[in-house]
């Protein structure tokens, strides 16, 4: 695979940030990854939805990310929590949804 880019990503440790200069790979160009082997898989989806930033309970992408999950693992349900939106819009009515400065995962 091809550096996509290079950028200086920040840790997070006990001791604080520790900024790292890391290789970006385009996964796009990788050809295997799939969600059992790596907890993660690339795949073409189109969506009806406009904005990804106005995320309500109503909104059409969690009966379509719903759908999706089911197809790719053969379950039977889906469960879903409504998104978080981070950004300095969101961080001024709540300071829990800032933008995240460090390196994280997300699991639900």
């Amino acid at each position: 695979m091809d550096t996509y880019c290079h950028a200086t990503l920040n840790y997070a440790s006990l001791i604080g940030a520790s900024p790292t200069e890391v290789a970006i790979l385009n996964g796009r160009q990788a050809s295997g990854l799939g969600w059992e082997e790596n907890g993660f898989e690339l795949v073409e989806h189109a969506t009806a939805l406009d904005a990804f930033d106005d995320l309500d309970a109503d909104s059409p992408h969690y009966d379509e990310i719903g759908q999706l999950a089911r197809e790719l693992t053969g379950c039977d349900a889906t469960l879903y929590y409504p998104a978080l939106v981070r950004s300095p819009e969101t961080a001024a009515r709540s300071a829990d949804l800032a933008p995240i400065e460090f390196v994280h995962s997300e699991y639900t």
